[in-house]
């Protein structure tokens, strides 16, 4: 008899934005705009390739470099780089040898190791992330094992900042409960602390014996390079531990190449061996090894100060071009009447406007602008010639409010 095991499966629930974007390409307008992934799109609309990345890959080609397999920590010029540029050339830390860095496969999978290391090694059970945050980091969480529940941080309704509330919701939270917290270019609301409201993030997190795993996946799209770090690099001289995630598909336009880092900041350089350990062992239960190429590429250019240097000039140029969009489209609802002071008041590559489910459903069955079902907009991937039809678009629908 034949073992129909498999006919009785529930299909699973389409994941929200992979969804949405597979609508938009299927979608024949012409005018279409998509604004459902974050993803950096030039003036033409499209994803850029970078002069540095052409660059090293040029030379990579010319010195015949192989594709062997990677250690399960992963390529270590890749990892002592991203270092450098999430706690800075000169911290303390790095001195000391006191920084565990494991190659991961994008953010995401860079989060994941985070919460396995967290539930395996140090035993703990449970984190918190914002109300309001990437669709992805519960699911990803909980498939690691850990509960997750929700501290308050914006309020969408009158597009503000719950910071009070925030403090209120870490201050009741048990030690040694670990707390996500997206370092710049929140998504999705694109609404970050102040420096001033960083230092007592970091201060309550230190005296409630919390362990803050930082979320870096924008370096450089909020106030540039240097200050996207800032909030982390505060939180290594108060002498604490904590994790961060990196991802550099943005910023190096290398999306499918998946280059991402797990660091788990210690205490010491015998710390940052155990630690190097246990994160060998999750990486190899998990997936082996992490690919090559992405890793190469980034070291190629991060090593060589030349290429270094013309590679932040790419990333402003970026940042610029999104807060250039942001002005536009705020411009182009003040020409019509409309406020769309959230493309203003907000940073980096999202926003979170104030239309509800069925508005974004409006926008994008009636106007061919594409959004999520929580209002969240991708502000990176909106060109000139789409920021008046998406002004008027919104206008119609806010003014369909009063009718």
């Amino acid at each position: 008899m034949l073992n129909h095991i498999f006919a009785a499966l529930p299909a699973a629930r389409e994941d929200a934005i992979l969804g949405l974007n597979a609508q938009f390409q299927q979608d024949p307008r012409p005018n279409k705009v998509n604004l459902t992934v974050g993803n950096y799109v030039n003036a033409e609309g499209r994803l850029p390739l970078q002069a540095t990345v052409v660059e090293a890959e040029r030379r990579m080609l010319a010195r015949g470099d192989l594709h062997g397999y990677l250690p399960s920590l992963g390529l270590a010029s890749y990892a002592k780089a991203l270092e450098r540029l999430t706690f800075g050339a000169d911290s303390p830390r790095l001195h000391l040898g006191a920084v565990a860095t494991a190659q991961a496969i994008g953010g995401t999978g860079a989060l994941f190791l985070g919460a396995a290391f967290a539930l395996d090694a140090l035993g703990i059970h449970e984190i918190v992330i914002p109300n309001y945050s990437w669709t992805n980091h519960q699911a990803l969480f909980e498939k690691a094992g850990l509960r997750v529940s929700t501290y308050r941080y914006f309020e969408k309704a009158q597009g503000r900042l719950l910071f009070d509330e925030m403090l209120e919701d870490l201050r009741s939270l048990p030690p040694k409960t670990m707390v996500l917290l997206q370092v710049c270019c929140h998504n999705p609301t694109g609404t970050d602390l102040t420096s001033e409201q960083w230092t007592k993030v970091i201060e309550l997190v230190a005296e409630r014996d919390l362990l803050p795993f930082f979320d870096l996946a924008y370096q450089g799209f909020a106030q540039g390079l240097e200050a996207d770090a800032e909030p982390v690099r505060a939180c290594e001289r108060t002498g604490m531990n904590f994790l961060v995630s990196v991802s550099l598909s943005k910023s190096f336009s290398l999306y499918g190449e998946r280059v991402g880092a797990l660091h788990v900041a210690s205490s010491s350089a015998r710390e940052a061996g155990v630690i190097e350990t246990i994160l060998k062992r999750e990486a190899r239960t998990l997936y082996s090894n992490p690919p090559l190429h992405g890793a190469a590429v980034v070291a190629e250019i991060l090593n060589d100060p030349q290429l270094e240097a013309l590679w932040r000039s790419e990333v402003e140029d970026m940042r610029l071009r999104i807060i250039t969009m942001r002005e536009s489209l705020w411009k182009a609802g003040e020409a019509l009447g409309v406020d769309l002071r959230f493309a203003r008041e907000q940073h980096g590559i999202f926003s979170l406007t104030p239309f509800t489910a069925e508005e974004m459903k409006v926008l994008r069955e009636e106007f061919g602008i594409y959004g999520i079902a929580t209002g969240r907009i991708a502000m990176a991937g909106f060109t000139a010639p789409a920021i008046e039809p998406a002004a008027r678009a919104f206008a119609e629908v806010l003014a369909r409010r009063g009718r």
